[in-house]
């Protein structure tokens, strides 16, 4: 039974239960079983430093594409989120493209939150179809269907580079973190231009995880 979802094409740590009794129990306070969710994602430009993005978002209801959500004020409907970017380093691709791989942990669980947020800081993912695009090729996929082979000329990617990494759970009393590792071969290709990125990217998390 799972406890919680990812967004679409989102990799990653995802928590379920045995049972359906557990699942009732916690699924509508899940705060007290997850405390902490943090994220790697490899995006566009170059990103150095730390940022805490707090900008309140909602659904694109006056837009074309209703998938979108959008930086909106509290006083419009807006709900309040918050997210947490850390540089883990430089990937250059082979082509001299720059791109950099971060680290989000999110203290609100709005939708598509940290594609928003990243977006909405000039640094949107890498292989997003909706976020730092016009959304048109999106549009196109979802009305009238697009080919894999379609789908992979046009967006590059067969998802985006946004991975659910490390979680802290709270459970019988006991404080512990659990990570996924299981990348897929897309994400892994474009990391590998560095080859230092998994320790540079396990020290990061140490330092996430133990910082706040």
């Amino acid at each position: 039974w799972p406890l919680h979802r990812l967004d679409k094409e989102t990799s990653g740590l995802m928590l379920y239960s045995s049972s359906k009794s557990f699942c009732k129990k916690h699924q509508s306070k899940m705060y007290n079983l997850l405390r902490r969710k943090i994220y790697m994602v490899l995006v566009e430009g170059e990103f150095t430093g730390s940022e805490i993005i707090d900008t309140p978002i909602a659904q694109n209801v006056g837009g074309s594409l209703r998938a979108r959500m959008v930086a909106t004020p509290i006083e419009q409907g807006g709900k309040e989120s918050k997210t947490k970017v850390v540089d883990v380093c430089k990937i250059t691709s082979k082509n001299g493209k720059v791109r950099t791989l971060v680290l989000c942990e999110i203290f609100t669980g709005r939708k598509h939150q940290i594609r928003v947020h990243l977006e909405s800081i000039g640094y949107p993912i890498v292989g997003d179809k909706i976020y730092g695009t016009d959304g048109k090729d999106y549009e196109e996929m979802c009305e009238s269907g697009l080919s894999k082979e379609e789908v992979q000329k046009r967006f590059k990617y067969p998802h985006q580079m946004l991975h659910s990494l490390s979680s802290e759970i709270h459970l019988e009393g006991s404080t512990f973190w659990v990570r996924s590792e299981c990348l897929s071969d897309a994400f892994k290709n474009e990391l590998n231009a560095n080859l230092n990125w998994t320790g540079l990217l396990d020290e990061k998390l140490v330092e996430l995880q133990e910082g706040r």
